[in-house]
């Protein structure tokens, strides 16, 4: 990406978050997530609603200007999903397995994300700083035995009956 191009996304995502704030969806995946659906479907309701109420060039000008609102939905849904759920989760599990293969000084970042997600990793932290002995060797034969355990992945029911049985 170019510079410009750079430049550009970062202001259009500090723009967007902005507006986020200002409608107080920030606190929620769950909340950003059900607003961009919601725009979305707003956009396909009154594109095929469109029809009965104008005609001619101004229904083509009206549909495209919904179609792309609706592909910008589109588009920031992906923007929120990588940047506030894919991201952090993929960082944590990554944190979680190095802690799991036994490096007891591996250190999970803050998050300043102020939703369920940021929780979540703000926890991972505390706990990790806890006055909880961490010690290596349990760590590492429990690390052995949960890769062998996780490593032949099969379906939940018979995951499940592994479980129970």
């Amino acid at each position: 990406m170019t510079r410009t191009g750079s430049r550009l996304m970062t202001t259009y995502e500090r723009t967007l978050w902005k507006t986020m704030e200002l409608l107080g969806i920030t606190e929620s995946i769950e909340r950003k997530v059900l607003t961009a659906i919601v725009l979305q479907f707003l956009a396909t309701v009154a594109i095929f609603l469109l029809p009965f109420f104008v005609s001619g060039v101004v229904f083509f000008v009206l549909a495209a200007v919904l179609f792309v609102l609706a592909a910008a939905a589109a588009a920031n849904t992906v923007l929120v999903v990588r940047r506030d759920f894919i991201t952090p989760v993929l960082d944590l599990e990554a944190t979680a397995t190095q802690m799991a293969q036994g490096d007891i000084d591996v250190q999970a970042e803050q998050s300043d994300q102020p939703d369920e997600i940021g929780s979540l990793q703000n926890a991972f932290v505390d706990l990790r700083s806890s006055s909880i002995p961490w010690d290596a060797r349990p760590m590492r034969s429990h690390a052995s035995s949960s890769t062998t355990r996780y490593s032949t992945r099969t379906s939940p029911a018979s995951s499940a009956n592994r479980c129970l049985g």
